[in-house]
C-alpha cells in the first residue's frame, strides 16, 4: 500500500508543478544552450547573434525574442534545432545601447522563455 501511495504523491507532484513532470523524458529547456556572439553597437542599438544548441533528446523551436519587462517579438523566421542539432539566429537588433552585460529572452513556445545573459562588451 505505501508503494502505490508514493505513486500518487509524485504523480500529483508532477501535475502542481510547473515542469516537474517533463523534465525527465527529454522535454523542457535543462538541455538546450544559447551563446550570444558578435555584439556590435550601431546607432544606439545592440546587433548580436544567439547560437542555439540542442543536448536534449526532443527539437526545439525558437520562436521569439525579447528583453526582460518588454513585449516579446517573433523571430522572422522559426529556429527549428532537432535533438544533437546546433542552430544561429543572426542579425538580431536589439533597442540596448549600453555596453554593460544584460538579459535577453528567448521564447521556445510550448517548452517556455530562456533567458540569457550577455556578457558587457
Amino acid at each position: 500500500m505505501r508503494g502505490k501511495n508514493l505513486i500518487l504523491a509524485l504523480g500529483l507532484v508532477a501535475m502542481v508543478v510547473p515542469g516537474a513532470g517533463g523534465a525527465h523524458d527529454g522535454h523542457g529547456l535543462a538541455t538546450v544552450v544559447v551563446d550570444p556572439r558578435d555584439r556590435d553597437f550601431r546607432e544606439g542599438q545592440t546587433r548580436i547573434t544567439l547560437i542555439v544548441s540542442n543536448y536534449g533528446a526532443q527539437p526545439v523551436v525558437a520562436m521569439g525574442i525579447g528583453l526582460p519587462g518588454r513585449e516579446m517579438r517573433p523571430l522572422a523566421r522559426p529556429l527549428p534545432v532537432g535533438p544533437g542539432e546546433t542552430g544561429a539566429i543572426p542579425g538580431l537588433v536589439l533597442p540596448v545601447s549600453d555596453r554593460g552585460a544584460f538579459t535577453v529572452i528567448v521564447d521556445f513556445g510550448p517548452d517556455g522563455p530562456l533567458p540569457v545573459l550577455v556578457p558587457a562588451r
